[in-house]
């Protein structure tokens, strides 16, 4: 993930536009740029584009100085002290969620070494024994019945 070079803010490269001569990727909305516009490998953002000279005589035109920040109108009033409080609630709240996956986890697994102790306690001649009288009661019942 990339940042933005007008906002600051995280975007993915997929979301944004590339630069062809810095590298740096912009938000489309930050650049007034709408979704649908298709954009040139060899697009230029507007402080790479203010730097490239003009074609004739331009001694008479007058410097506009305009920051790249500045056309963002999307992200002006960002409070990054509120969006630095939210995200960590946000972890507080995973951490909390995460410790009760952890005390599950750990019920569980108690939970399975008691029933593999309560089977490796069982006596399988027991089991069997237990199986034969069921055996030789249904067969005299049988003999009973004939």
């Amino acid at each position: 993930m990339a940042k933005c070079g007008a906002c600051g803010r995280y975007l993915s490269a997929t979301d944004g536009v590339t630069c062809g001569k810095c590298d740096l990727t912009y938000h489309r909305g930050c650049l007034n740029l709408s979704e649908k516009a298709k954009i040139s490998t060899a697009w230029m953002c507007p402080a790479c584009k203010s730097k490239v000279p003009r074609a004739g005589d331009n001694s008479n035109t007058p410097v506009k100085c305009q920051g790249v920040g500045d056309s963002s109108p999307i992200h002006k009033d960002i409070d990054v002290d509120l969006e630095i409080r939210l995200f960590r609630n946000e972890l507080g709240a995973m951490r909390n969620e995460l410790k009760e996956v952890r005390d599950n986890v750990s019920i569980l697994r108690d939970t399975i070494l008691a029933c593999s102790k309560n089977l490796e306690e069982i006596d399988t001649t027991k089991l069997e024994n237990r199986m034969e009288e069921q055996v030789h009661k249904c067969e005299s019942k049988r003999q009973l019945v004939n």
